[in-house]
């Protein structure tokens, strides 16, 4: 088991991120989260109630989301700001990850994707989406970020 640095919740060993509060416990990683907005703490994360979360299919690894209405989800790294999901840890800059690659909006009735004008393009089912339009996501949509597969759970 180990604890977390932020929250001190007990994990278990090999949680790359806090299921409690977010934040990141891979070893070197900057050490940031992103407290909820003001206003935010009534979000309910999807129609169970749970946190909801990123899954990387092809690693077999979770990533809980903040409770925040809107992700930007991308690498950090690099200079300028970092985004609320960093994929980087996740071999993102080989998958073609931008830095700011995508939003998620999960304030709505249904969640939505939005692609950020990035280098390789989201992908929602294997059809691009244009930058700058929102499109519906489901829950076991297959989603590509370049060629980094993910996956929303509520």
């Amino acid at each position: 088991m180990i604890t977390c640095w932020h929250c001190e919740a007990t994990l278990l060993d090999g949680t790359l991120f806090c299921d409690a509060c977010g934040a990141t416990l891979l070893e070197g990683a900057p050490r940031r989260i992103t407290p909820p907005l003001a206003g935010d703490e009534g979000y309910a994360a999807g129609a169970g109630g749970g946190t909801p979360r990123l899954v990387l299919p092809a690693i077999g690894q979770s990533i809980p989301l903040p409770p925040r209405p809107e992700l930007v989800i991308g690498r950090g790294g690099e200079p300028g700001p970092a985004p609320d999901v960093d994929l980087a840890p996740f071999r993102a800059v080989e998958a073609g990850v931008s830095r700011a690659h995508a939003v998620i909006d999960l304030a709505g009735p249904a969640p939505q994707i939005e692609d950020l004008d990035s280098t390789n393009g989201t992908y929602v089912n294997g059809r691009r989406i244009p930058p700058g339009r929102r499109v519906p996501v489901r829950q076991g949509d297959e989603i590509h970020l370049g060629q980094l597969a993910i996956r929303l759970e509520l």
